[in-house]
């Protein structure tokens, strides 16, 4: 559809950001500080977010402590324990092994190295066990173990020389070891040596290493490793990735060991799988993530809260990652969520958590994806220790103005109420020292669909194969839901059906006012000169739904008919707890125009709606009213009256201060 063009300047939307970035922190601060929500004693917590701080000050040194006080020299390696909680990171410059919880208060330890401790230049770990690590000493040319339960380090492997021989663990010759991964199934750790051409296996059961390939045409420099639905995958350092088949025998020769090609990249530094794919680090690359199956080998976008796709090293704010070639570099899946990883920023000493939600496939929030939810590609899997919300509305939800579409070329999803309702919640709980994390996901639909009614049909299927939590229907002042009683077929339930039917648009619109649930307000609405037939077909009211509901006779048809599918939705909802053994909860919530002019009778009535559904309510008209003259304006300044950035920043922090205050989000 096409979008008004608007006069406002730049510096408007710049000024009105600015002050709301200042607003948000101080409404924040004292929310959290009110005497029925005490704040959890803590130190501040990276946000759980698209791109977002694990651990690290930003300069290279060495301290233990927090996530924002924590710094590490050369973290050129990690790992994910089996069950989610810790992360491993080979801090090579620093000669240790540093811990990061996951979970808890994100704090970051030191679980191996140190003065005359005997590592040195660790630059590869592995899990094998929650409570075991495998780390390469590559100083010393030894595979070592760390017992993170008592502190023990010991020798799995190596004899001290370096070189390629196999033989027992003891005895074998390691040194420059690139990467290594532990197969689970197998009990086995894989080792590569591109500089010797070789792919090693150390059994940890016989303690006996061999060479599973050396020498081979096809991988001449085994270089990163992963493990990957059960598989091993190792990439050779000039960029093709390979799939190991199943484990060959100990006498097979080299060529006789089955290799699936998955790809060529160029100069991969590192491997790792998350929710069913498998990523790449590429070195010396503008966009060094890559996404390499599901086929074909896709980069992977990281994006900005403002908007902007931080792919590039080069990029002008700054780079997140420099992948270079010297050194591994750390990349991990992580296990509390799908498509998630651990990346290590040797540029900022730093690591950091990403998340390949297909970002730039869905940047337009206009794009509407059929049987789906109207957003990025969020896993269904819902993270865990995340509380999980689905947002539905029409446009005024999604769509923003033409200054915003000129600027992108698209309405940037990142800038719309349900990406900054997440983003307030995460930024609030973070601040806090909260371990509360939220997930905002959209459904959303265009004006002309009746927003009381497709949702119905629409929403409780999704609800169930995303593990919401909890439903936000965001409603504005008028909507196409009473047209919806006239232009579509009744169900046996009442309601309008759940598509437009042929046959029904072509009857009189006395015939259709006969067959409808709502005849009888259809019927006192045109006596009143409220309703006329506009051609033989086509019927309108000329008054607003919050019009309608001030006139007596008029007030329970009309609140009967809004109530009826809303409760409609909480009953399906109500049935269709997923994973879940409670249901789905649904809050009805009332986002006035930004455009000057009263709400309080359409807010009022859908009150009434509400408590007739038997669904909590939410009434953003209040705040709004108080902030409009000092945020104005926050919306086009027409009929469409859709929100630009600063508007949809507005509402998102709004909606997350009555949710948290209402007790209808956990905080």
């Amino acid at each position: 559809m096409a979008v008004p063009r608007t006069t406002r300047s730049a510096a408007t939307l710049v000024a009105a950001g600015a002050v709301l970035g200042a607003a948000a922190a101080v409404l924040a601060l004292k929310a959290s500080r009110t005497p029925d929500r005490p704040a959890v004693q803590g130190i501040p917590r990276p946000p759980w977010h698209f791109l977002a701080l694990v651990a690290g000050q930003g300069s290279a040194g060495f301290a233990d402590g927090s996530p924002g006080r924590a710094r590490f020299a050369g973290p050129v390696a990690l790992a994910v324990s089996p069950d989610g909680e810790r992360l491993a990171v080979a801090d090579r410059e620093n000669q240790r092994v540093r811990l990061v919880q996951l979970n808890g208060d994100g704090g970051v330890s030191t679980v191996a190295g140190g003065v005359a401790a005997g590592l040195s230049l660790p630059n590869a770990v592995a899990f094998l066990t929650n409570d075991t690590l495998a780390v390469n000493d590559e100083g010393n040319a030894l595979v070592r173990q760390v017992d993170l339960r008592s502190g023990v380090l010991s020798t799995l492997a190596g004899s001290g020389e370096r070189g390629a021989l196999d033989g027992e663990a003891p005895k074998a010759a390691l040194g420059e070891i690139f990467s290594i991964a532990f197969h689970e199934k197998e009990k086995a750790l894989y080792l590569s040596q591109p500089n010797a051409g070789a792919l090693r296996r150390l059994d940890l059961t016989a303690r006996v290493v061999r060479t599973v390939l050396r020498d081979d045409p096809r991988i001449p420099h085994p270089g990163a490793l992963a493990i990957h639905e059960g598989a091993l995958i190792v990439a050779d350092r000039d960029g093709a990735v390979w799939r190991l088949g199943p484990s060959p025998d100990p006498e097979a020769k080299a060529e006789e060991v089955p290799l699936e090609p998955l790809g060529s990249l160029a100069r991969v530094a590192a491997l790792a799988s998350s929710g069913g794919a498998l990523y790449a680090l590429e070195a010396r690359s503008d966009t060094p993530l890559v996404r390499v199956l599901p086929s074909p080998p896709e980069p992977v976008t990281l994006l900005s809260v403002h908007g902007e796709e931080q792919d590039s090293r080069k990029n002008a704010l700054g780079p997140h990652l420099v992948v270079g070639s010297e050194f591994p570099a750390g990349l991990a899946g992580s296990k509390r969520a799908d498509r998630e990883l651990f990346v290590s920023s040797t540029e900022l000493a730093s690591i950091l958590a990403v998340k390949d939600y297909d970002f730039a496939r869905h940047r337009d929030a206009a794009l509407e994806r059929e049987g789906d939810v109207t957003d990025y590609g969020y896993p269904t899997r819902k993270p865990a220790g995340v509380f999980r919300l689905l947002t539905i509305g029409d446009s005024h939800l999604f769509y923003e103005t033409a200054k915003e579409q000129r600027r992108w070329g698209t309405f940037n999803r990142i800038e719309t109420t349900p990406k900054r309702l997440e983003l307030f919640l995460n930024t609030w709980s973070a601040l806090d020292g909260r371990t509360a994390r939220y997930e905002v996901l959209t459904l959303g639909k265009g004006s002309s669909h009746p927003l009381f009614v497709w949702p119905v049909y629409d929403a409780p299927s999704l609800a169930r194969r995303y593990d919401v939590d909890l439903v936000v229907l965001v409603v504005p002042p008028d909507d196409a839901t009473l047209n919806a009683y006239l232009d579509r077929p009744a169900t046996e339930e009442g309601l309008p059906a759940s598509s437009l039917d042929p046959e029904h648009l072509l009857l009189p619109v006395s015939e259709k006012v006969k067959r409808s649930p709502a005849r009888s307000l259809f019927e006192k609405a045109a006596a009143r000169g409220l309703f006329h037939a506009v051609t033989e077909t086509q019927g309108e009211f000329t008054a607003s739904m919050g019009v309608l509901a001030g006139m007596p006779e008029l007030h329970g048809d009309l609140l009967d008919l809004m109530a009826r599918p809303l409760a409609a939705l909480r009953l399906a909802l109500d049935a269709a707890p997923g994973e879940k053994s409670r249901p789905i909860r649904l809050v009805l919530t009332f986002a006035p125009y930004g455009r000057r002019g009263s709400s309080e009778a359409a807010a009022a009535f859908l009150s009434e709606v509400a408590g007739r559904a038997g669904v909590p309510y939410v009434n953003l008209a209040e705040d709004i009213d108080v902030l409009r003259e000092t945020y104005y304006p926050i919306s086009e300044m027409d009929s469409l009256d859709h929100s630009h950035a600063g508007g949809h920043a507005l509402l998102g922090f709004l909606l997350a201060r009555r949710l948290v205050k209402s007790g209808l989000v956990p905080f």
